[in-house]
């Protein structure tokens, strides 16, 4: 049997939730599945740590049959299911509530919790990463800032370092915050493609991890 589509998910959500759906719209974009409500989102923007990081899913589990679950613990800014190009999910989702206070409510009530039979789901707290780490730069760090300005938004600070590499070579750094971590993903989206042309053949770019201080 073929995976639903996003169609057909959709009005299973509406057969099982009816008018609790209020003016949310499920669509899909890549390679995730978005439910939202449009107003609210132009709106609202959750405070930093309002997002679970929910795992262990079915890979034939979707939207109509998670979110009744979810919806126990409060109301949602956002749901974002990752996809394969199959139609079917790839094991994980992330779900973006209103308020810390009901992100950490989620994980209480709905870490562990039985979705199926013998089928248990994890809920944590999401890494709201909003850091990009660049190493390789060339020229003086004005020059690179000034480009990090004027290619990508929401820019907070950005610290410059330099690491010695294990056969001498000294490459220079910078780790940059973002205001968000949809700020930070969208200047990674931008850059990445970009690199060499701005920075030079040597830079890399990815998410900053946490010992990188």
């Amino acid at each position: 049997m073929n995976p639903p589509t996003t169609e057909e998910v959709w009005r299973a959500l509406e057969a099982r939730l009816g008018a609790n759906l209020g003016g949310y719209k499920l669509i899909q974009v890549n390679g995730q599945r978005k439910l939202f409500d449009p107003t609210v989102r132009d709106a609202f923007n959750p405070p930093e740590g309002s997002e679970v990081f929910v795992g262990r899913l079915p890979r034939d589990l979707y939207e109509d049959e998670l979110l009744p679950h979810i919806l126990r613990v409060g109301p949602i800014f956002e749901m974002r299911f990752m996809m394969n190009f199959s139609g079917t999910n790839r094991g994980f989702a992330f779900v973006t509530f209103f308020n810390r206070r009901t992100a950490q409510k989620a994980v209480k009530l709905l870490d562990n919790l039985e979705i199926r039979s013998g089928q248990c789901i994890g809920v944590m707290p999401s890494v709201n990463n909003r850091r990009l780490y660049i190493t390789g730069l060339c020229g003086p760090d004005s020059h690179s800032m000034h480009i990090l300005q004027q290619c990508t938004e929401d820019l907070e600070t950005c610290k410059f370092h330099t690491i010695r590499t294990r056969t001498g070579v000294d490459l220079r750094c910078a780790i940059v915050w973002y205001a968000s971590h949809r700020a930070a993903a969208m200047a990674r989206r931008r850059l990445i493609p970009l690199k060499h042309e701005l920075f030079g053949s040597g830079v890399t770019i990815d998410w900053a991890v946490p010992y990188q201080h």
